[in-house]
């Protein structure tokens, strides 16, 4: 995740840029664990169906059958 390391200088050698030009993006991937978990906590706090409301009402009935599964491709 740093530019300067094996995979900098890979990256570097193989398409012909300094490591400096793709520096910024070490930022992008340091920062993508850290925004997923925020967006985790964030989506995780979600409101429950209150009591008075019929579960099939509000998600739809259960499947009673199963789909047939396809064999060819």
């Amino acid at each position: 995740v740093i530019p300067w390391n094996v995979h900098g200088a890979f990256v570097a050698g193989v398409l012909g840029i300094g490591t400096l030009s793709f520096a910024g993006y070490a930022v992008v991937i340091w920062a993508t664990p850290l925004v997923l978990v925020a967006l985790a906590v964030w989506f995780s706090r979600k409101r429950s169906i209150p009591a008075d409301v019929d579960p099939d009402e509000a998600y739809g009935p259960e499947p009673t059958t199963r789909p047939e599964r396809r064999t060819s491709i």
